[in-house]
């Protein structure tokens, strides 16, 4: 999977010469003021900023402060006093050097690749653990309606145990998609009341034996 990638601004002949070879298209915009009015949909890992002067610095650093998800490459002859963790500030004069920014680039986009890889492979774990968990709890409710015969009190508590059980690693499963889904995004954590007596019972019930 290839690395998705906005341009503002012209793109430099050395940064196209590399996107072609590893044939990445960039999603490109010639003026920088679109800037204002573009909002980064779906998933965008590299956006690069080509044209920069005192007029835009300031929102090009919004831009970045609000994405930060986002790699992002910024042209320029003057370097900042403060950097981004997420930002990589190169000065035009050295993206002349062909091999250096080629070398860059290639770590820059197998970094990018890699991270991907292990997002396909959480994504394809989670939904692997899932599915055979509510397959068993499937069989569990077969034998808790009695479809195999009649179980005892005791047999049947058992069995329901086992079912709660269940259903909070399938909860958990969830919450750790929900997780990976947001990947670094920042998290707002929502206050609420809870029933603490049913906390602990449950908790009872999975560490009884």
């Amino acid at each position: 999977m290839n690395p998705s990638i906005v341009t503002l601004g012209v793109i430099h002949k050395n940064l196209d010469k590399f996107f072609s070879t590893y044939n990445i298209i960039p999603k490109r915009f010639s003026k920088i003021k679109t800037l204002k009015n573009y909002t980064l949909s779906n998933r965008i890992d590299v956006c690069i900023f080509t044209n920069i002067d005192k007029k835009n610095k300031n929102e090009i650093e919004n831009f970045i402060n609000d994405n930060p998800e986002i790699i992002f490459i910024i042209l320029t002859d003057v370097l900042p006093t403060e950097f981004k963790k997420n930002a990589y500030y190169l000065k035009m004069k050295d993206i002349e050097d062909q091999y250096n920014i080629s070398h860059f680039l290639h770590n820059l986009i197998t970094f990018i690749k890699d991270i991907h890889q292990k997002e396909e492979l959480t994504a394809m774990i989670l939904h692997d653990t899932r599915s055979p968990i509510t397959s068993m709890i499937g069989y569990l409710e077969l034998l808790e309606n009695d479809i195999f015969g009649k179980l005892n009190a005791g047999q049947s508590q058992i069995i329901s145990n086992i079912m709660m059980l269940g259903d909070m690693v399938i909860e958990l499963i969830e919450d750790l998609n929900l997780i990976y889904q947001l990947e670094e995004k920042e998290l707002n954590l929502r206050k609420t009341s809870f029933n603490l007596i049913q906390i602990l019972e449950e908790v009872l019930v999975a560490l009884w034996i």
